[in-house]
């Protein structure tokens, strides 16, 4: 016998779902975990270049705003990005990693802890190596999403960086490593290195004048120049430029921002 509301079948004769016009994410779980709608829903479109709801420059806790439990909650991080070097290195410090991460609001959990990375420091002028970027990094119920910090060495070097699957609680997986979220390497006698998601690569500075890469989302890289002070990476996450015989530059900090679906 099929089952009515109000005088609307809302389970049919042959035990089928009809006329439903929403669930909540409590419902959505289940019946994902029961093996039925082919698991969670997918969350709306999300434009990397729109304003964010919320942004973090600084390390904190985030915790559950009073949303309804069916918002989709984005997080995008940027880890801190490398300095430049100096002398014989003279390489632009790589940009440093994003990570994405996905979920339902209300099977979130109600707090997380956000470390940002800072920029390394490039220690001024001299022939040696700047410094690296810190990680930034997402943490609850044991797991631990990290965007890689930039690197720094003579050749291209990526940060690294996570993407994640959409399921309804992001804390309960093990992340992957895929490539297009890595920081743009730098360069010892080229230009930096571009990104999409991460931040770009500072230029090199062993001979002449070498840009910075681009990156489309994150911090561009800093200008290498062999005979005068190389730029700073810009915010967030960009690679520092690098110096044969001035300054070798900072990389940017990092960033978390948070938007609702």
């Amino acid at each position: 016998m099929a089952i009515q509301v109000s005088g609307t079948e809302v389970i049919s004769n042959a035990r089928a779902l009809t006329n439903i016009a929403s669930v909540d994410a409590t419902t959505v779980a289940s019946l994902s975990a029961a093996g039925v709608g082919g698991g969670a829903p997918l969350p709306p479109t999300w434009n990397p270049a729109s304003t964010p709801n919320v942004t973090y420059t600084s390390s904190t806790t985030w915790t559950k705003p009073a949303l309804s439990d069916d918002t989709w909650v984005l997080f995008y991080s940027v880890a801190g990005g490398a300095a430049g070097s100096g002398g014989f290195y003279s390489a632009g410090g790589s940009g440093g990693g994003a990570a994405i991460v996905v979920g339902i609001l209300g099977e979130l959990p109600s707090s997380i802890s956000i470390t940002i990375g800072a920029g390394g420091v490039s220690g001024g002028g001299g022939g040696y190596m700047g410094g690296y970027g810190g990680n930034t990094v997402l943490s609850a119920s044991g797991f631990a999403f990290t965007a890689n910090g930039g690197l720094n060495n003579s050749s291209t070097t990526a940060g690294g960086g996570f993407v994640f699957p959409i399921p309804v609680n992001p804390f309960t997986i093990t992340p992957t490593v895929t490539t297009i979220y890595g920081g743009g390497g730098g360069q010892r006698d080229n230009n930096g290195d571009g990104a999409i998601y991460g931040a770009a690569g500072g230029g090199g500075g062993y001979t002449g004048t070498h840009a910075g890469g681009t990156s489309t989302y994150a911090g561009n890289g800093g200008t290498g120049r062999s005979s005068s002070a190389a730029s700073n990476g810009t915010f967030p996450g960009g690679g520092g430029g690098g110096s044969l015989n001035s300054t070798k530059a900072a990389g940017g900090n990092g960033v978390v921002k948070v938007w609702y679906l």
